[in-house]
């Protein structure tokens, strides 16, 4: 009750203060409908506005700082959302239970930009995904999550049609990935194209790779979702989510490049891409992958599959976050490598020169058949039996072709 009342109080007073209208309107370039469809308000400077209009429908200071929208200091409670636009937080149910805030005042360097609800019996930051409950009904229609980094992202997605998301001021967490697979199978990431936005990406990818997701990078010609509508228009952004390319894919494309002309960058390229190429929970996709590596590397399949075995489960239980590990998300044990060729004796590589020069000699070596303890041999004997007993070889030059 407290946040609804919280939620209607913020939506009004964006639409009365002209400020406020015009930073979200024409700054952030966010249209009506957009406004309306994630709730959006402000709350105004002043410690005691929110405050009075809580106490005059009865709600007491102490639910207030229990929920997180008001604080407490040595001064007595204060707003902890003033001067903010206000982005009600939602569970899947769409009932709020948090909030976050971005200042409009840059100029202010004594306030955080960004704020959000702290911890509440309600809200933990962790477990929640910004933008869940408007992206359900698209999910449920198949469509492709988009994973953003910000509230203004997932707006700016949400404008062109994608179900869009986001972490709530944390990196992204096991609980969340959970969230996400419980919706979807296919993840498109667009993180912000700055440093910070390009390790959290290349962490997010290691761990929605390792739930077994379809992940997606989408490539912005922008820092981001929001700035790329500003300044590109809706057609742009909307053109850069159309069929992007794999996550992993892209990122074997980069080591590659990196790689190239250097055996040391070589070693160095596969080092960084091992926790990638054993994250995925199927064989078959860390085999495919592997392939991929190996190819543009320049490297014999079999050895970076190899590596992938030895050094790449390590490498990714190193480099996955440990509430990952800790929780009943699937963990990666990659399969045994393939067997080693099997040894030859010094008896069998003589009798395989002998087949060499005499293929004639397999019909006579039935009753020792059982004796060739190198597999590879015993199939050769036996093939080269078959196709003279067949008749299907005219001479020693076919069988050997065989």
């Amino acid at each position: 009750h407290v946040l609804q009342v919280c939620d209607e109080l913020f939506r009004a007073q964006l639409l009365g203060d002209a400020g406020a209208r015009r930073y979200v309107l024409e700054d952030r370039k966010i249209g009506p409908a957009q406004i309306e469809h994630f709730g959006i308000g402000y709350c105004p400077g002043g410690d005691r506005w929110l405050l009075q209009a809580l106490h005059d429908k009865g709600i007491s200071d102490d639910e207030a700082v229990a929920l997180g929208v008001v604080a407490k200091s040595e001064r007595g409670a204060y707003s902890r959302f003033r001067q903010r636009v206000v982005f009600p937080i939602r569970d899947r149910r769409n009932r709020t239970i948090g909030f976050g805030g971005r200042l409009i005042a840059d100029g202010d360097s004594q306030s955080s930009k960004y704020i959000n609800t702290p911890q509440t019996l309600l809200y933990d930051k962790s477990k929640v995904l910004f933008g869940l409950a408007q992206a359900l009904p698209q999910l449920r229609k198949q469509k492709p999550a988009v994973l953003v980094e910000g509230y203004f992202d997932v707006v700016a997605m949400a404008s062109i049609g994608c179900a869009a998301l986001a972490p709530c001021g944390t990196s992204l967490t096991a609980a969340q990935v959970d969230e996400l697979a419980q919706h979807t199978q296919t993840v498109y990431l667009c993180f912000d194209d700055d440093k910070a936005g390009r390790i959290a990406s290349k962490k997010a990818l290691l761990q929605l790779l390792a739930k077994g997701l379809n992940v997606h990078s989408v490539i912005l010609a922008a820092k981001d979702p929001d700035a790329m509508l500003r300044e590109k228009g809706a057609a742009a952004l909307r053109d850069a989510v159309q069929g992007p390319p794999e996550a992993l894919e892209r990122l074997i494309g980069k080591a590659a490049r990196f790689a190239f002309g250097s055996p040391a960058k070589k070693v160095k390229a596969l080092d960084a891409l091992l926790p990638y190429l054993a994250a995925p929970p199927r064989a078959v996709a860390r085999r495919a992958f592997a392939k991929t590596a190996a190819d543009a590397l320049g490297q014999p399949e079999e050895l970076v599959w190899s590596e992938v075995h030895s050094r790449g489960v390590k490498a990714l239980r190193r480099a996955l976050p440990r509430d990952f590990q800790n929780e009943s998300v699937d963990v990666v044990v990659a399969p045994p490598p393939l067997p080693p060729a099997p040894a030859w004796s010094a008896e069998e590589l003589g009798l395989a020169r002998a087949l060499i020069a005499h293929p004639l000699l397999a019909t006579q070596l039935g009753p020792v058949l059982d004796e060739i303890q190198n597999s590879t041999l015993r199939h050769v004997v036996t093939g080269l039996e078959k196709a003279i007993s067949a008749n299907s070889a005219r001479d020693a030059k076919d069988l050997l072709s065989l």
